[in-house]
């Protein structure tokens, strides 16, 4: 599937992904009401929405205690290619979640659930849209640091650093692989 130029690997990455109808969920939609944030692997949320009758609808409740999210039943074969993905461009990284975002123009947080570090990759047709994070300094001193992950993997620890996307114009998909117990 991947040739091994980065380049050329994130434009069929980007081939993939436009033709999957991304859709934020509730609490995405909340934090940001442009573009598209979708997580694929697995949360803790069991509960989907209610039926016509009013009947609880869940996800399939997986051995860990997890459900699988939405997107991951509905397009399985996705992991594969994020493994493939990883193997070649940051293959000693353990993740078992990719946060997809699509022209999402995420403020200022820190992930919650994460464990250890995460890789964002990102791509498309854009200008800007680096991501900042702030590191903690000595003294009161922040340590701010800008990123440009455009077809160039960057790790940094989004649980404990607050991090954005700066401003951007284009359309921009954005891929961050992480772990969560």
């Amino acid at each position: 599937m991947f040739c091994g130029d980065i380049n050329a690997d994130c434009s069929s990455l980007y081939e993939i992904l436009s033709n999957i109808n991304l859709k934020s969920g509730t609490q995405r939609k909340q934090m940001c009401k442009e573009g598209a944030s979708v997580l694929y692997g697995t949360t803790w949320r069991g509960f989907l929405k209610y039926d016509k009758d009013g009947n609880k609808i869940m996800r399939k409740k997986l051995p860990n205690g997890r459900y699988e999210t939405t997107l991951k039943t509905e397009y399985p074969e996705l992991m594969g290619v994020f493994e493939d993905f990883r193997d070649l461009y940051f293959k000693d990284f353990q993740f078992n979640n990719v946060m997809i975002n699509k022209n999402y123009p995420v403020g200022l947080h820190k992930d919650k659930a994460n464990v250890g570090d995460s890789v964002l990759i990102s791509f498309g047709d854009y200008e800007g849209g680096k991501t900042r994070v702030h590191y903690g300094g000595v003294e009161g001193h922040k340590i701010i640091k800008d990123y440009d992950s455009w077809c160039n993997p960057v790790s940094f620890n989004g649980s404990l650093y607050a991090h954005e996307v700066l401003p951007y114009t284009g359309e921009r998909y954005a891929l961050v692989f992480f772990y969560v117990d």
